[in-house]
């Protein structure tokens, strides 16, 4: 986290419960995507994810026009979101939001088996399938 802001003062908790949330959050299965289309308007997408120490990975399928989308303008914006049964009040619920960088990763990667693995243990069982 940027040490020099005011988290205190811009949204009225600590830095320690703001950490706490956040860490939170990266433990959550699934992220929403929106990136703007070709035509200018907002795609959006539901993604199973993993974190790993420099990104986080998403498998999804061209098929998505977000997802050519995605590909195209290699940028989006990724939120993830408390859920609404865990969430004291879901008007005001704990949300990260972040700029991302998108790079595709192709099929025959050295990397995109043990990718895929940790896809399917985390969230995404039947991605094996695939």
């Amino acid at each position: 986290m940027q040490e020099n802001a005011a988290f205190e003062d811009s949204s009225g908790m600590s830095r320690e419960k703001i950490e706490q949330a956040r860490d939170a959050l990266l433990e959550l299965r699934t992220l929403y995507i929106a990136v703007n289309s070709q035509q200018d308007s907002p795609e959006m997408g539901v993604s199973p994810y993993i974190r790993r120490d420099d990104g986080l990975y998403i498998f999804t399928s061209h098929l998505s026009q977000h997802v050519r989308d995605l590909i195209a303008q290699g940028a989006a914006t990724c939120i993830l979101c408390a859920d609404d049964a865990t969430s004291q009040n879901i008007c005001a619920r704990n949300r990260l939001q972040c700029a991302v960088a998108a790079i595709e990763i192709a099929r025959d990667d050295a990397n995109i088996g043990a990718l895929c693995e940790a896809l399917s243990a985390a969230a995404w069982p039947t991605i094996v399938l695939i």
